[in-house]
């Protein structure tokens, strides 16, 4: 992820903003929505569970 999308994704979060509009050169390219954020994250979490999967119950130690 670069510097820049995570500024917007902050600046998103921090602001309770839903979008933000992409520019270049001073002309409107498209918008940043909170549901591209959420695509990225989901996509992070399913590499993420290919590296390392979630225990199944029986791995799960009980309690001390």
């Amino acid at each position: 992820m670069s510097a820049a999308t995570r500024h917007a994704a902050l600046l998103m979060l921090r602001r309770k903003r839903s979008c933000l509009p992409v520019t270049r050169d001073g002309e409107l390219r498209g918008l940043v929505t909170d549901s591209d954020f959420l695509g990225v994250a989901i996509a992070l979490m399913e590499q993420l569970e290919a590296v390392e999967p979630e225990p199944d119950e029986g791995d799960i130690p009980n309690g001390p």
